[in-house]
């Protein structure tokens, strides 16, 4: 139970085709079939019916293997066919596999509850080391090959400044808060995964408590949170657009202030010194992975498929980037497809960042690229008469059409 398609293709294929039946959607050719014996991957809600209608001769049931084990209190279905399978066989066996350790301490008595409604004994935490686990990892351990990019000075000044505010917003809300317990609301504990967890743990017996100061506090660490994670995973373009809205009058007035520091002031020219140079000219930041990523498409992956796999000449190499977000999947979309110069000019036209001139140097890379900008003209504060796009697809078919050169993954 709990199969999904991919886990059950995997599963077929390492099971005896002879023991292992196929799903019937008929009533009667089911109950056909169940009687053949086997192997049977099933639905819950199919399980369930055919337990309830007595097609399923219960009593010859050997076992029932059970999947994400973590889920089985959600999903009420699983627990009631493990119900109707214990009450008439006694003798057939409950296993229930999870590879979600974490699933299991959250809620009051939650292991007690999964073992209950599992109907099993006993429960088995195996960590990676267990010596089982290990031996059956290793036989398909994978080739893992870390580059460390290191982050740009002005970005690394970025999240220097980040740290200051959210080190003023800490110390503010337990000025305010003197007789509630805040000892988990630190600096550390805001840039961690599990920061949203923390305040819902420490503040939601009194959050009808607090006043409306500290709330405005708690909701801006979320957001300064938010913009230390898109310093290190979003290019400076999208980071300086977003910095923009929270300098705006409008947000200052409706937060608790941290827009008027002076960390806050030195963020928000250290991200425009991303995008611009002393002379206000369009000189953008490159991604600090942009030109890893291009040197392994370019360079080891090619290189590594020559290796291994240059004997099957009529197979194509597939390669699998996974990203942090969607936004970042569709920002090395056009990172690929347009190059970094185009792709940066664009973001700029999507996100309302005026262009007023561009910087030599970068005007010079672009004529170097045979990169034709349509519809754009830099005069004055003139507003570049392009159309963003924003779906992946629509993209593509543009650059299609489009007679200049590109970076291409290959």
């Amino acid at each position: 139970m709990n199969c999904s398609e991919s886990e059950e293709k995997y599963y077929r294929g390492k099971l005896n085709s002879r023991h292992v039946h196929e799903s019937a959607t008929n009533a009667k050719e089911r109950e056909k079939v169940y009687l053949e014996g086997g192997i049977h991957f099933i639905t819950t809600r199919i399980l369930v019916v055919d337990l309830l209608k007595n097609r399923i001769p219960i009593e010859m049931i050997t076992g029932i293997v059970v999947l994400r084990a973590h889920m089985i209190i959600e999903s009420c279905q699983e627990a009631f066919a493990l119900r109707l399978y214990r009450q008439r066989n006694r003798e057939g066996f409950v296993k229930g596999f999870s590879n979600s350790a974490e699933s299991f301490t959250f809620g009051y008595g939650q292991v007690d509850r999964v073992i209950n409604n599992l109907y099993v004994e006993e429960m088995f935490v195996w960590p990676r080391f267990q010596s089982l686990i290990q031996a059956t990892l290793k036989k398909y351990e994978p080739v893992i090959v870390e580059f460390h990019v290191p982050m740009s000075q002005k970005m690394t000044s970025i999240q220097a400044d980040i740290l200051d505010i959210m080190n003023y917003l800490v110390k503010e809300v337990k000025r305010i808060n003197p007789h509630i317990d805040m000892q988990e609301i630190t600096v550390e504990n805001c840039v961690t995964k599990k920061f949203h967890k923390i305040l819902q743990l420490q503040l939601d017996t009194v959050w009808h408590q607090l006043s409306q100061q500290t709330k405005m506090l708690i909701s801006d660490l979320k957001v300064l949170r938010s913009l230390m994670i898109s310093t290190i995973y979003h290019d400076c373009i999208s980071l300086y657009a977003t910095l923009k809205k929270y300098k705006s009058a409008e947000y200052v007035m409706n937060s608790s202030g941290w827009g008027i520091l002076d960390a806050a002031d030195h963020m928000f020219e250290t991200a425009k010194k991303r995008v611009f140079n002393d002379k206000e000219e369009f000189e953008p930041e490159w991604g600090a992975k942009w030109k890893s990523l291009s040197e392994i498409l370019r360079v080891e992956i090619p290189n590594d498929i020559k290796l291994n796999v240059g004997h099957r000449k009529n197979k194509s190499a597939v390669v699998l980037i996974l990203c942090q977000d969607n936004k970042t999947c569709y920002q090395l979309n056009q990172y690929l497809l347009l190059g970094a110069e185009r792709c940066l000019f664009h973001m700029a036209l999507q996100n309302d960042v005026k262009v007023v001139k561009m910087a030599k140097n970068y005007q010079e890379m672009i004529d170097s690229k045979n990169i034709i900008l349509e519809k754009v003209k830099l005069q004055g504060t003139q507003k570049p008469e392009v159309v963003g796009v924003s779906d992946p697809e629509e993209l593509q078919g543009e650059v299609e059409e489009d007679p200049m050169d590109t970076y291409q993954a290959s």
